[in-house]
């Protein structure tokens, strides 16, 4: 391994500023996925392990990996982000890579590689880096935290970890392990009856429920952006999954700018649209139910004139 230049930049306080927004430390691995999904990777890999070194939590994927001016442009410059305005990007701001420091490494290596360029940049516990390279290919970028062992107990973190992520990430359309063990869940709720819809961008999936304050997400290519108990239409309890949703900078809000409105607009299209019909025939095919009727009145539709009460021969009357 060769060191590229004598190449030592320490991080200032503005890098101080930035880790504390993270309130919670492990929310850095909801930033390293990001990143890998941004790099086009289909599975992230988070392993934990103790060695001599003390534990060791590694995230890797198998993405496009980076250039030297990639790393010198953006993985170590604040606020320094090629994605503004590419909707096929989550990130926004640039900063996601300075959450790792929230959990007071001892140390950091990222490994990548990319158009033959392989490269290893170790920050050290004052934050400050050094960029070398590597003499084998590397394929994506992995990142190894290495964390003390007077901090951390190695069951307990598992638990954190995989609890993080599957509150953050189990929606993503890529692959995420912890120890070799899934964490995606299908993309659904709770009530029996509920209509799906996908669009370019976009997919939602709603559903009717007797509980005004009930359940709602917002999420960006899988990636929870903000759920919540009481949701913004009462009885309608919905997950809106959209590329075009923007998170605020704190990452745990939506910005309700024009692309908000469209999703809600589309929300209210597909509850008019789609879900009576699927409440209609989930009635006739003998669901008890009957309570969702009003309250799909009370939203704007007008169930009378649909026919759902059959006589003796199977023939079937509105109200």
């Amino acid at each position: 391994m060769a060191k590229k230049k004598a190449r030592v930049k320490a991080a200032g306080g503005a890098l101080d500023m930035l880790v504390r927004q993270f309130a919670q430390p492990l929310a850095c691995l909801r930033e390293l996925v990001q990143n890998s999904i941004d790099a086009g990777s289909n599975q992230v890999e988070v392993r934990l392990r103790r060695d001599s070194e003390g534990i060791r939590l590694t995230v890797s994927d198998t993405g496009e990996g980076m250039t030297e001016h990639i790393i010198e442009t953006q993985l170590t410059r604040l606020f320094a982000s090629s994605k503004e305005g590419d909707l096929t990007k989550v990130g926004k701001f640039g900063i996601g890579f300075v959450s790792v420091f929230a959990l007071a490494p001892l140390a950091v290596v990222v490994d990548t590689g990319r158009q033959g360029e392989n490269w290893r940049v170790l920050f050290k516990t004052d934050r400050s880096f050094e960029l070398l390279k590597l003499p084998h290919s590397v394929e994506g970028t992995t990142v190894h935290l290495y964390l003390d062992p007077d901090r951390f107990e190695l069951p307990s973190l598992r638990n954190k970890v995989r609890e993080t992520l599957s509150f953050w990430c189990r929606h993503c359309r890529a692959e995420i392990f912890v120890d070799g063990v899934p964490i995606r869940a299908p993309f659904e709720l709770k009530e029996r009856v509920q209509a799906s819809y996908e669009d370019s961008g976009t997919r939602l999936v709603l559903a009717l429920s007797p509980q005004a304050q009930c359940f709602y997400g917002y999420y960006n290519q899988g990636l929870t952006l903000l759920e919540g108990s009481h949701s913004p239409i009462p009885h309608l309890t919905f997950k809106i999954d959209s590329r075009y949703f923007e998170h605020t900078l704190t990452r745990d809000n939506v910005i309700q700018n024009e692309d908000y409105e469209k999703g809600m607009a589309l929300l209210q299209r597909v509850l008019r649209e789609h879900y009576p019909a699927r409440l209609y025939q989930h009635l006739r095919d003998g669901g008890d139910d009957w309570e969702l009727l009003n309250l799909l009145e009370k939203l704007g539709v007008d169930p009378s004139r649909e026919p759902l009460f059959p006589d003796h021969s199977g023939r079937y009357y509105s109200l």
